[in-house]
Formats: structure tokens, C-alpha cells, sequence
């Protein structure tokens, strides 16, 4: 299995409408297959499309399983089968068309 830390850093030019750096949020998109997320203290969960996490989970995917993660700054991570992937620090830019849930 592979294993990938990952750290999420999104810095912009701060300006009036932006803000203090805030923590991002990780919002499960498509899956297909076993599919797990794990808190700091190693407790595992089966994930489902639309749950939410943030810094310091990780997510497992088993050897035919995918996750697709959309994070709050737009980007998306597809998360290959086979893997286990850290969220260690993910940063953003506060920003008003940063909207949790949407």
C-alpha cells in the first residue's frame, strides 16, 4: 500500500475582502469500493458521499476502491486505489465565496 502525506497550503494576497488564514474542509465526493477515514487516534469509519472532515484524518482505500475528496478551495483530489493518505495541514485564505456545505 502506498502511503502519502499530504499537505494542503492555499495562500493568497490577502486583501479587504480576504481574510486570516482559516482550516480548510474536505468534503467526500464519488466512491467506488471499501472506502475508509481514520481520526487522529486510528478509529476507523466507512465513508459516505457528503461527509465532511478536515486536518489530521486520513483516508484508506482499498485495492479496488477510489475516493474523490472536493476541498472548500476548489480543488479536488481523486485518491487512487491501494493508498492511505494523511491530511496533515490544509490552510486557506478566508475568502467570502468560500462557502462550507456548498
Amino acid at each position: 500500500m502506498r502511503i502519502l502525506p499530504l499537505v494542503l497550503f492555499f495562500v493568497g494576497i490577502a486583501t479587504s475582502s480576504f481574510g486570516a488564514i482559516q482550516k480548510g474542509l474536505i468534503e467526500v465526493g464519488g466512491l467506488k469500493g471499501k472506502t475508509s477515514l481514520l481520526n487522529a487516534q486510528g478509529k476507523r469509519a466507512p465513508m459516505s458521499r457528503g461527509m465532511t472532515f478536515s486536518e489530521g484524518y486520513r483516508v484508506e482505500t482499498l485495492v479496488d476502491s477510489t475516493a474523490e475528496l472536493l476541498l472548500s478551495n476548489g480543488s479536488i483530489i481523486a485518491v487512487t486505489p491501494d493508498t492511505l493518505m494523511e491530511v496533515k495541514t490544509f490552510s486557506q485564505v478566508a475568502s467570502p465565496l468560500i462557502v462550507a456545505g456548498k
